[in-house]
């Protein structure tokens, strides 16, 4: 409710609107994060200013399919990668030099992420290397950062896939 609320009282003081289906689908998606909230309706804003700038007739009054066309877009998808992975990425190189190579290839590879998998990765042969993959995955698991943002950290995987196969 209060995730609904804030977007449309953020569309109203420029005038705009967005429907309650597309206020819950916001939602629903980002799990209420703020920072996804608040960029939906900036960019759904953007969009509707430059279709004014460029003449185009554009509804002030947003749907679903709007904001699913908004999260598509690459400055929506790199400006949420940025805010949300980022810090991640900060954070794993204290924890490993080779940890944020390590949080690029689980959010790049198309398959569910496994140990056998990264270790394959980034083990090579070496049994000490394999065993030292493992530790930095499970320090990057069991993590208090990760642990605290892992509402974000479960919105920026999908989101940095989409970003990074472009």
């Amino acid at each position: 409710f209060e995730c609904g609320q804030f977007l449309r009282e953020n569309l109203q003081q420029v005038g705009l609107f967005i429907s309650t289906e597309a206020a819950d689908f916001v939602f629903r998606q980002t799990d209420g994060q703020p920072y996804l909230v608040w960029l939906t309706g900036y960019c759904l804003t953007e969009r509707y200013n430059e279709a004014v700038d460029a003449l185009d007739t554009i509804d002030p009054l947003f749907l679903t399919e709007d904001v699913r066309s908004v999260w598509r877009q690459d400055r929506f998808q790199a400006r949420a990668v940025s805010k949300l992975f980022q810090p991640l990425v900060a954070y794993s190189e204290r924890i490993d030099p080779l940890a944020p190579r390590i949080l690029r290839y689980i959010a790049t590879d198309p398959a569910p992420p496994s140990t056998t998998r990264v270790q394959n990765r980034f083990g090579g042969a070496s049994q000490i290397r394999r065993n030292r993959i493992s530790e930095i995955l499970i320090d990057l698991d069991s993590s208090t950062l990760l642990r605290q943002q892992n509402e974000e950290w479960r919105i920026a995987i999908p989101l940095m896939r989409n970003y990074l196969r472009r």
